[in-house]
């Protein structure tokens, strides 16, 4: 049956701000809206994302809000509109005689030994998924770190998933007094192949990453071994346009510095 327990006086609830308050031995959001009929709203601490304690965001319309990372949370469902797969749990609250009421009885009790006194509100109990600590963990295998950039998913195919075959003895190498030809070509069927001296050039790093007299130098480098160099996302920056010889302009996802004057003045795309 339900026990009601007194945490707060009602008047001291304030509207559109939630706070936080504590039911066998747990931290919890009690918030209230500012539609008229609301009501205050109890709801589990931890925001499920990254472990913010939304009795410390805000409140806006009927979400609680989590302070670190904007996600919100249905004060009804506990259901985020954000993330409909995250949620946090909802508590039954009420406003009795001028108190604000809470049924303790539906309230898990967090148990004392997870209590450590006033730091325990700082404890974080989400972050076994985080690519830091996996990635900190990951060390101790002894093996090189590899990893899928700016995801954390799995990243496949790995090299356990490849098989290298010797292709290099289909062909007899040469001897080391024979002569290599270095020269490359880029787009053999384009209307206008890029030819460079050496199979390899200054690879794409933008301005930004670099500062403009260093993507001059490094175009001025590559221009002097009749190479090319990239431009990066960051767009074609004059002084290194000129001082390079072959010049490939990146056009990336977020299209940054693009334009057909600078389509036009590139070598290779």
């Amino acid at each position: 049956m339900p026990r009601w327990v007194t945490v707060m006086a009602a008047a001291e609830l304030p509207a559109g701000r939630p706070v936080t308050v504590r039911v066998n031995e747990r931290d919890l959001a009690l918030a209230d809206c500012s539609r008229e009929g609301c009501g205050p709203h109890l709801l589990e601490n931890r925001c499920p994302h990254r472990g913010g304690q939304l009795g410390d965001g805000s409140v806006r319309g009927d979400d609680i809000v989590c302070p670190l990372h904007g996600y919100d949370f249905d004060l009804h469902t506990g259901i985020s509109r954000y993330d409909p797969a995250e949620r946090v749990a909802v508590y039954p609250a009420r406003i009795r005689s001028g108190e604000v009421q809470v049924d303790a009885e539906q309230v898990p009790a967090l148990p004392r030994d997870h209590d450590a006194g006033y730091l325990a509100r700082w404890a974080r109990r989400h972050d076994g998924g985080l690519r830091a600590y996996e990635y900190l963990q990951g060390l101790s295998s002894g093996a090189a770190p590899v990893s899928a950039m700016g995801t954390s998913l799995p990243l496949r195919p790995s090299w356990e998933d490849v098989l290298l075959l010797p292709a290099q003895l289909a062909r007899q190498p040469l001897l080391d007094s024979e002569e290599v030809a270095l020269a490359t070509t880029i787009g053999r069927g384009a209307a206008r192949p890029l030819v460079l001296s050496l199979p390899f050039y200054v690879s794409h790093m933008s301005f930004g990453a670099l500062s403009a007299p260093a993507k001059a130098a490094l175009a001025r480098l590559s221009s002097e071994l009749d190479t090319a160099i990239g431009s990066g996302e960051g767009g074609m920056l004059p002084d290194e346009r000129a001082a390079a010889r072959h010049y490939v302009f990146e056009m990336a996802s977020g299209y940054f510095g693009w334009g057909e004057e600078a389509v036009r003045g590139a070598d290779a795309v």
